[in-house]
């Protein structure tokens, strides 16, 4: 196991070696990555990456809620926020702020 973690970490550092000189590469033949309407300040193209990001956001929701609704049920009335936040983050195993629930 530790000798397939190694393999593991050195491959990782291959990626990110091959990565960064692929970027500096561009760089210096003048081409810029990204997202052309981001980086111009398109509102549209604004617009557009938020409505994506939130839509992927409640489908997750969605798909998890049965884990986390029940839980909020059952243990609102007697927990306060921040317990029940650290509680259903340990149960469920995603990471929830008060904010979030």
């Amino acid at each position: 196991m530790q000798v397939m973690g190694a393999v593991a970490e050195f491959e990782r550092a291959l990626i990110r070696e091959r990565t960064k000189a692929g970027l500096r590469s561009a760089r210096a033949q003048g081409r810029v990555g990204g997202n052309p309407g981001l980086r111009a300040g398109d509102r549209e193209a604004i617009r557009k990456l938020r409505l994506t990001r939130d839509e992927s956001y409640f489908r997750k929701l969605e798909v998890s809620v049965e884990a986390w609704l029940l839980l909020v049920r059952r243990y609102r009335p007697d927990m306060t926020w921040g317990d029940l936040a650290r509680f259903i983050t340990v149960r469920t195993g995603q990471a929830w702020s008060v904010e979030r629930l």
